[in-house]
């Protein structure tokens, strides 16, 4: 055993007997396992049953400075996965996941930055648990590098890509990092997939502009999947990405998406990296029909009842077996024609989860490579060369935040210089919305109390709020939930993790007030570079499904009424008399002069605000679900 695998091991002490368990079990059972990867961020990691990740074993993974050792660890970690999709898909695993295939479907000009990224991953994982990398070399903190270096996956989108309909544990970004973890922990990667999708929602404004509050700063890869919500109009993708590239780790974004591509290519030339996911179709196609089909029942799993009539699940006979929820259920809420049934999750999550894979595979492979070449710094798992990668990563970086968007007249329309603040500017948001980092990390109550982590992304014991039927003997700001929508199969796993909670104002209340940023949300995104800002504010209320809101719900526009307006806003003590509508359910406020600016924060504060509520009709109150200053 090396020194760097021993060091593994003490990094996982007080998880021993948990282990040693586990490796009785993976060598006794070789397709199932419990395993899950702890969360970077000090998240509590819980210890589910879930599908096998790699059937490691204790010599599985050491790190080492040897690049060919490294290429060796993948290709066997490649073997497994093989095994995983042959499983799922027998004979026809080879004909449709194979590398060119799915390269065929991932539409990128930057497959260099998507290298470097895991190259970097790869490097750091090595020099860290050799104890060869300190904080002060690559700029981290020392908690941070106690943690397991990881690359992070976020999926995004509506119901369909929150899986509605399914087991949460179905969804695709719970099947691509199934096998992406395979590939990526035999480098000494944790890979950790975790999906923001919820039901409704549209890419922007609100997600887009509370991009790290709902997805975190530590993002290396986040999908867009908002096709059905966002339809034809490219303006919220544009604004999404761009908020995307402002996170500290600039992200590599997978537009999932057959529209768009032009949004993809403009950002690509910023300085990002981007993926076009494609034609998926064409793959699906390489399947037979079930329905014309003699022995349909001899059929792999994966692909018996998944194509009928040249189609995905929803034609007869596929969509009798469109679902498998087993001992949750069936779902007549959420089991529609529009949203994946499990196969096609399966197969979505397969298809990127590959590409990850197979990139990975490139990227150390260019390094081994490339070793002997003669350039300089050489590639190799040594500190000279990952500083090397990491100044162009800053390089792109700034090319980014040098870069101006293509105009959107959404947003200019505005005035005021707010097109500038939400396509390149520093900003807070204070959200409600279910899933969300913010929520998870203790940042929306203000306790900085982090959640527990369990399997697929699925959190506990965290701060849920008040729910709606408590409302009447409470006053206040409430953060509330509706109780009807934490639904649960009865073996108490829950069927969703997207929730649309908000902060209640109610017409039975006085004035409620809130400050904001809390001081754990300052300390959290301490590195934001302007604490003291013009104080521009933006506030958005619960999207109402389908376009239709209760009969209680009061509007952020109410506040323009001449006349009596059931809606009054002070922010530091200064009246709100306007509220401009942005998109959907935001809108940017403005005093009584018509300025937007409420000034840099309350007296010797941290770019701090005092803002006020008050619902004058009674019965009716304000559903509030972001706050967002810049």
């Amino acid at each position: 055993m090396s020194d760097g695998a021993e060091y593994r091991r003490q990094k996982v002490g007080s998880f021993v007997l948990l282990v040693v368990f586990m490796v009785f079990l993976l060598k006794s059972y070789q397709e199932s396992a419990t395993y899950i990867s702890s969360h970077e961020e000090d998240v509590e990691v819980k210890w589910l049953s879930g599908p096998k990740a790699s059937g490691k074993d204790d010599e599985w993974y050491s790190p080492t400075t040897e690049l060919p050792k490294l290429v060796s660890n993948l290709a066997e970690a490649k073997t497994r996965v093989v095994a995983m999709l042959e499983k799922d898909y027998g004979e026809y695993a080879a004909t449709v996941f194979n590398k060119t295939s799915v390269y065929s479907v991932m539409k990128t000009e930057t497959f260099d930055k998507i290298k470097r990224r895991m190259q970097l991953k790869v490097i750091e994982a090595q020099l860290r648990y050799m104890g060869k990398m300190s904080n002060e070399e690559n700029d981290k903190t020392v908690d941070e590098m106690n943690a397991n270096v990881t690359f992070r996956w976020f999926t995004a989108g509506h119901s369909t890509a929150a899986g509605h309909g399914n087991i949460f544990e179905q969804n695709s970004y719970v099947k691509l990092g199934e096998i992406a973890k395979v590939a990526f922990e035999s480098v000494g990667i944790d890979f950790i997939a975790e999906s923001r999708a919820m039901g409704g929602y549209s890419s922007g404004p609100e997600i887009a502009l509370c991009m790290e509050a709902i997805f975190g700063r530590d993002i290396d890869a986040i999908s867009w999947d908002y096709g059905m919500t966002d339809g034809r109009d490219p303006r919220n993708y544009w604004l999404w990405s761009s908020r995307a590239g402002l996170v500290p780790t600039m992200p590599i974004v997978f537009l999932n998406d057959n529209r768009r591509g032009e949004v993809n290519a403009e950002i690509q030339k910023m300085g990002m990296a981007a993926v076009h996911i494609q034609e998926l179709d064409r793959l699906k196609k390489m399947f037979p029909n079930s329905d014309l089909t003699d022995n349909v029942d001899d059929l792999p799993p994966a692909v018996r009842w998944y194509i009928c009539a040249g189609h995905a699940e929803n034609d007869e006979p596929c969509n009798k077996y469109k679902w498998n929820t087993g001992e949750c259920g069936a779902d007549g809420k959420f089991q529609t024609s529009w949203h994946n049934g499990w196969k096609d999750h399966l197969f979505i999550g397969r298809v990127i989860g590959l590409f990850l894979v197979e990139s990975l595979i490139e990227a150390v492979s260019d390094l081994a490579g490339n070793e002997n070449a003669g350039s300089s710094p050489a590639p190799a798992v040594s500190i000279e060369y990952y500083n090397h990668l990491l100044s162009l990563e800053t390089d792109d970086r700034k090319l980014f935040l040098d870069s101006t968007p293509s105009v959107v007249d959404q947003y200019q329309s505005l005035g005021g210089g707010i097109f500038h603040d939400f396509f390149r500017g520093d900003l807070y948001c204070h959200t409600a919305l279910l899933p969300s980092t913010a929520r998870f990390h203790g940042l929306t109550d203000g306790s900085a109390k982090k959640a527990v982590h369990h399997f697929g992304g699925y959190h506990t014991d965290f701060d849920t709020g008040v729910s709606s039927e408590l409302l009447a003997v409470y006053t206040g700001l409430l953060l509330t939930y509706k109780q009807p929508d934490r639904r649960n199969c009865d073996v108490g796993k829950p069927r969703e993790i997207d929730y649309k909670d908000w902060f209640s104002v109610q017409g039975t209340d006085e004035w409620v007030s809130t400050t904001f940023p809390n001081d754990a949300e300052i300390n959290a995104y301490e590195w934001h570079e302007n604490p003291e800002r013009n104080g521009k504010v933006v506030l958005c209320t619960l999207v109402c499904d389908w376009g239709k809101c209760s009969s209680d719900y009061v509007f952020i526009e109410e506040i323009n009424e001449s006349d009596s307006p059931n809606l009054h806003i002070r922010i530091n003590e200064q009246d709100v008399h306007n509220a401009t509508k942005i998109d959907g359910f935001c809108y940017a406020l403005s005093g009584k002069d018509g300025s937007q600016h409420f000034g840099p924060g309350i007296e010797n504060s941290q770019g701090q605000y005092k803002i006020e509520f008050k619902v004058d009709k009674p019965n009716t109150k304000l559903y509030l679900s972001s706050i967002i200053i810049l």
